[in-house]
């Protein structure tokens, strides 16, 4: 996939309207959180370039750690970000190296996806086995932190300053250190 069909497709995610070349142009110099994905999938699509001597693996690694020390964003994860992801406010957020994270999933500022010590391998030999999976339209609120192999539902919220360390099925509130099931969402059709 090409580089602004993936720019395209975080907004189309989203069900925006895909702006013009000086819209997003302005979204991304005047919109941080924008600026992130585009860096972020910016970095993704020069990884996969298959130059000689890793030289996009290279130019990819510049840009993570710029990310890293300019608005404090460190993505790490080895496992493509789904489209339509969204940081509101993009400062201090750890993702970590197996990290998961499903569709148009909004994640504010203090947010950590981290792992829990050890080679943890499933069945399958996964050394990300001990990351978290997000779910789709999953919404983390600022300072929750989600350690360990566990699996958050699709649809679910995360309140703030929540600590994660078990997996919820889908369309749950979770809030508090250690973190619980508040209420569960009702979809109504």
């Amino acid at each position: 996939m090409g580089l602004f069909a993936c720019f395209s497709q975080d907004l189309r995610a989203r069900g925006r309207r895909v702006p013009g070349p000086g819209a997003l142009l302005a979204r991304y110099l005047f919109n941080p959180g924008y600026r992130v994905v585009v860096l972020y999938r910016l970095a993704e699509w020069l990884r996969r370039l298959p130059l000689p001597m890793r030289i996009g693996r290279l130019f990819a690694l510049a840009i993570l750690t710029r990310l890293s020390r300019v608005p404090g964003v460190e993505i790490r994860t080895r496992q493509p970000i789904g489209e339509g992801v969204v940081f509101p406010h993009p400062h201090d957020i750890v993702i970590g190296g197996g990290a998961r994270i499903g569709r148009n999933a909004t994640i504010y500022n203090g947010v950590t996806f981290g792992g829990k010590g050890g080679d943890i391998e499933d069945e399958s030999g996964d050394l990300f086995a001990r990351y978290p999976r997000i779910g789709d339209d999953v919404i983390v609120y600022p300072g929750a932190k989600i350690i360990g192999p566990v699996e958050i539902g699709s649809r679910c919220v995360i309140g703030a300053n929540s600590v994660v360390l078990q997996s919820f099925d889908e369309d749950c509130v979770i809030a508090g250190v250690p973190a619980r099931l508040v209420r569960r969402i009702s979809r109504e059709s």
